[in-house]
C-alpha cells in the first residue's frame, strides 16, 4: 500500500507545502514527467503572464556530471536549475520518449513571501529536447553518488558560471508553445 498523499494546487491559493526561505527553482522527474517549481519573489503581473502564456524556450546542459534545465519564458531572464536523478525518490522507471513523445513537465510559479501560487502551467517538451533529457539522465544514473560532492560541484559551477554561461553550453535549445496548457489546479502526489 502506497503512502502517498496529493495535494491540490490551484492559482490564488496559498502553496500547501514548505516554502523555501528565498528564491528558489526546484526540478524533479516522477514518473508521469517532470515538475519544475519556481518560487519567486518581487512578482509583477508582467512575469506572472510571461510564465503562463508566453512563449517558452527549455535548454539542457550537463556541467560536471549536473544536468542543467535551462527554461526562458516571453522576456524574462532564462532560469537555471540543476538536477540529480539520485535524489528523485519518485522516479522509478523512466520511459524513454517514442518517436513523437516528448515529456509533461508541471511547471508551479509561487510567490515570495507570501505562497500564493500565481501560475501553473503543462508544457510538453519537444522530442529531441525530451531524449536528451532521458540520455542525460540514464548516463547520470550509471554514476556515482555522493550527496556533499553533487552539492559542492553544484557550488563551483554557480561560482564560476552564470546562467548565460550554461546556457551556452547547451546540448540543446528549443522552442516550447506558449499556454496551450494553462490551468487552474493541479493535483501532485506528494511524500
Amino acid at each position: 500500500m502506497s503512502d502517498e498523499k496529493y495535494v491540490l494546487l490551484a492559482v490564488g491559493e496559498r502553496w500547501p507545502l514548505a516554502l523555501p526561505a528565498g528564491d528558489q527553482c526546484v526540478f524533479d522527474m516522477q514518473d508521469g514527467g517532470g515538475i519544475l517549481n519556481l518560487f519567486l519573489s518581487h512578482l509583477t503581473d508582467d512575469d506572472t503572464n510571461a510564465v503562463r502564456r508566453e512563449k517558452k524556450k527549455v535548454a539542457l546542459t550537463v556541467k560536471d556530471g549536473v544536468i542543467f534545465l535551462l527554461i526562458k519564458f516571453g522576456g524574462l531572464r532564462w532560469m537555471d536549475v540543476p538536477y540529480s536523478v539520485h535524489l528523485s525518490r519518485r522516479l522509478t522507471t523512466l520511459q524513454k520518449p517514442g518517436i513523437n513523445d516528448g515529456y509533461a513537465i508541471q511547471i508551479s510559479l509561487v510567490s515570495l513571501p507570501d505562497g500564493i501560487i500565481r501560475g501553473l502551467v503543462l508544457i510538453s517538451l519537444p522530442n529531441r529536447l525530451s531524449t536528451a533529457l532521458y540520455n542525460a539522465i540514464e548516463d547520470q544514473r550509471r554514476e556515482p553518488f555522493d550527496i556533499v560532492e553533487y552539492q559542492a560541484r553544484i557550488h563551483r559551477i554557480y561560482a564560476t558560471y552564470s546562467s548565460d554561461d550554461l546556457l551556452s553550453f547547451a546540448h540543446i535549445v528549443q522552442n516550447v508553445d506558449p499556454g496551450d496548457f494553462d490551468t487552474s489546479g493541479f493535483s501532485r502526489a506528494v511524500h
